[in-house]
């Protein structure tokens, strides 16, 4: 993890989006002013008030944008290598490396964009700890999740239907983080804006490319990413689907539907799939391992749709196991139940 850091941290002046974003809050911040650190904050604001004790720390040390940058992503690293530890415990360490050290983990950083680490992480571990029986871990992993970055709210359907029991605990948490996030976005607008509009994102590397930019799509998007979570969620349920497999396909989508979807947009995507390889169908993680490549490497239309929609099928029509070894075992020793593979 802290290599994954010193290799994409290490140009004091890049981060890509962190120098125009989060440094100039920060910087802010660290000259005294603290209401600078809101108003200049990007739209994930949440974790940037979560990480200010660290950027504070740099500043009374001396340290500039890259001490500042590699301070802030320790929370990440820290939530990354604490998810390898739970995937390793089941699936071995190569099979917990092939997931958490993705290329798509190293674009993150080189993107500049730390609450991206922890929120991925953390929101992966909260519907693993739901999983597991343990309610009031999953809403405090959520609750962090979400206030890093926003779009860890697509974890919340997966966790409560993981939680066999005390799930209050979870959307308590949840509620709580959704309302600091909206108190933030109340108190500065016009820096919150991203959250509900995708004006001026365009790539090539989602579904709406064909039909071209338009202005109605630049508010629909980013809702329709939300809205489509509860039914799907409630189909699930129904459908007795596997709550892993249920958030890799909703960070799937994400991807798909949004106007701006670039590579490191695939780390949650990779996590969730990952840790459902390993947990769920007990098997290395291939697929996982594989969209860490693909994500990066393919840029264009035809190119990205050639294995993001194969995958989008994969797993809403019910990701039969793959051969292996361990899925084998399971099979002879307790025979699959058939909603394990019902549609969504």
């Amino acid at each position: 993890m802290l290599a994954l850091l010193v290799l994409a941290a290490r140009d004091p002046l890049g981060f890509g989006d962190f120098r125009a974003e989060a440094w100039p809050a920060y910087a802010a911040l660290q000259g005294g002013d603290v209401g600078g650190l809101l108003a200049r904050s990007p739209a994930y604001s949440g974790f940037l008030v979560l990480a200010s004790p660290l950027a504070v720390l740099i500043g009374a040390l001396g340290g500039g944008p890259a001490a500042t940058f590699r301070a802030t992503a320790l929370p990440g690293l820290i939530a990354l290598a604490a998810l390898a530890l739970a995937l390793g415990r089941r699936g071995g360490w190569a099979a917990a490396l092939a997931v958490v050290a993705s290329p798509v983990a190293y674009e993150v950083v080189r993107w500049g964009h730390a609450e991206d680490l922890l929120a991925a992480s953390a929101a992966v571990l909260a519907v693993l700890a739901a999983r597991d029986g343990r309610g009031l871990a999953s809403g405090a992993l959520l609750a962090l999740a979400i206030v890093s970055k926003q779009w860890a709210v697509l974890a919340l359907g997966p966790a409560l239907l993981a939680a066999r029991e005390r799930r209050l605990a979870i959307l308590i948490p949840a509620a709580a983080a959704l309302a600091a996030v909206a108190a933030l976005a109340l108190a500065h607008p016009e820096r919150h804006a991203a959250l509900t509009d995708a004006s001026g994102a365009f790539t090539a590397t989602q579904l709406w490319w064909p039909v071209g930019a338009h202005g109605w799509l630049d508010a629909l998007a980013h809702p329709l990413i939300v809205a489509l979570a509860l039914p799907l969620s409630v189909l699930a349920r129904r459908a007795g689907t596997e709550p892993l497999r249920l958030l890799a396909l909703l960070f799937l989508l994400r991807c798909l539907l949004d106007p701006w979807n670039v590579s490191y947009y695939h780390l949650p995507l990779v996590l969730a799939l990952g840790a459902y390889e390993v947990r769920a169908r007990r098997g290395f993680p291939w697929a996982a391992a594989a969209v860490g490549v693909l994500a990066v490497l393919t840029t264009g239309f035809g190119a990205y749709m050639a294995w993001a929609l194969p995958l989008l099928a994969w797993l809403a029509l019910g990701a039969p196991p793959l051969p292996s070894a361990a899925c084998a075992v399971q099979t002879s020793a307790a025979p699959r139940s058939s909603r394990s593979t019902s549609t969504i």
